[in-house]
């Protein structure tokens, strides 16, 4: 009941037709807000606010400064928590690239927490609820087309390939990931 809930408090939802790229649907949402800045959050993940006075740091930022840094971490406390870029200012040059694992860019430069435009935010950080077994092999049930379509028409980066491998496991298609693992193998000799 998403849809219903977020009209319900007022928001303006739209729709995405879905094309196996999350990058294309990142820039398409991107895209319709009128606000000077964008926070973008998936569907298992919430905003935890440390401290109310956060957007303070959006007021007194230097022009210079695109994007923010928020520190994301899963709902296990002993997972690593890493910066991602996930607050940016609103600008066409902001686009998102890669159709799997998208990534931000500022004028077709990838920006990352250590960017000079990019700088850490302090005061919130980001949960992430979907690496729970039950959730993992439900998400990789879902994202193993997408990586095969990838595969099959652009190839995958070792990186992706390793992914794939393990969402095969995560639903117990050991032969495909073994598959993954010997082609990454032989792509390493």
């Amino acid at each position: 009941n998403t849809i219903a809930i977020a009209q319900q408090y007022g928001a303006k939802v739209s729709h995405f037709e879905w094309c196996n790229d999350f990058a294309a649907a990142r820039n398409y949402a991107c895209s319709i807000p009128s606000s000077q800045w964008i926070l973008t959050l998936d569907a298992d993940e919430e905003l935890a606010i440390l401290n109310p006075d956060w957007t303070f740091q959006l007021q007194s930022v230097s022009e210079d400064v695109q994007a923010f840094a928020i520190g994301l971490r899963g709902d296990n406390a002993s997972e690593t928590e890493m910066q991602t870029i996930r607050l940016f200012r609103h600008n066409p040059a902001m686009q998102y690239r890669d159709r799997y694992h998208e990534y931000l860019t500022y004028q077709d430069q990838a920006l990352h927490s250590g960017h000079p435009l990019v700088q850490p935010l302090t005061g919130v950080e980001i949960i992430h609820y979907g690496y729970a077994d039950n959730i993992l092999v439900e998400k990789s049930t879902r994202r193993i087309p997408v990586l095969e379509q990838i595969r099959s028409t652009d190839g995958l980066s070792l990186m992706l390939l390793w992914t794939l491998s393990g969402m095969y496991e995560a639903t117990q298609a050991l032969d495909k990931a073994q598959d993954c693992y010997e082609e990454a193998w032989e792509r390493l000799l």
